[in-house]
């Protein structure tokens, strides 16, 4: 249960979720079926990581294979009375990210923020090949060896289900929907989102710069990306 469990107050919040009932209690038992369930069937997944890296240590070539685990999108799981994803929330849209192999410092950890689209240009270049089509994200292998390379990168973030975008920028992101609402937070003195700024006139400055940043990278294609 983090603060942002079956939220109290979703006035700050777009319309759609204003709408949204609170979670009743026989939602929350489901969820928390749910939850169990899902950490039970990661066993299986340790397991099968366990037997595919010993075949390839086995088979001696461990030193020529990368192993990425990472996910498509968290799922809200009653956080903000949400229960699966489309949302642009820190619960949706922040995943793992682990990558080992002989071109990733070991036991290192990157803060840079960086995407799903950069896992492509990543693999491309362990592979020593030049894609034909323009690609959004960035190599990896640069913020792994510098914790400097990429340390003030934006990212353009979307949900297609919701019509939302938003981009994050250091610890702030700012989210616009379909139909005009918009939302604001400083990940750092609010990081369960309970509070959106964006009606707040101190932060007005900061949103209005988002919002135009935003504006730029929203259709963005290949290195006018973040």
């Amino acid at each position: 249960r983090t603060p942002a469990f079956n939220e109290e107050d979703v006035s700050d919040k777009p319309a759609r979720l204003r709408a949204t009932p609170p979670l009743s209690p026989g939602t929350v038992a489901d969820l928390d079926l749910r939850y169990r369930s899902q950490l039970e069937s990661l066993l299986a997944v340790d397991d099968a990581v366990k037997r595919m890296v010993g075949r390839i240590r086995r088979a001696g070539d461990k030193r020529m294979t990368y192993f990425v685990f990472t996910s498509d999108n968290g799922l809200q799981m009653g956080s903000h009375r949400l229960l699966f994803k489309s949302f642009l929330y820190e619960e949706s849209t922040r995943v793992p990210l682990v990558i080992r192999g002989p071109r990733f410092p070991r036991g290192v950890v990157r803060e840079q923020l960086v995407s799903n689209v950069d896992l492509a240009p990543t693999i491309s270049a362990l592979a020593r090949v030049r894609p034909t089509l323009p690609m959004d994200g960035r190599s990896l292998l640069g913020p792994a060896r510098d914790p400097s390379v990429l340390s003030g990168r934006e990212l353009l973030l979307e949900s297609n289900k919701t019509n939302s975008v938003a981009v994050r920028s250091g610890d702030w992101v700012y989210i616009e929907h379909a139909g005009g609402d918009r939302e604001l937070y400083d990940l750092a003195a609010d990081p369960f989102q309970l509070e959106s700024l964006h009606a707040s006139p101190p932060h007005a400055a900061i949103r209005d710069r988002l919002a135009a940043r935003l504006a730029q990278v929203r259709d963005c294609l290949g290195p006018s990306c973040p």
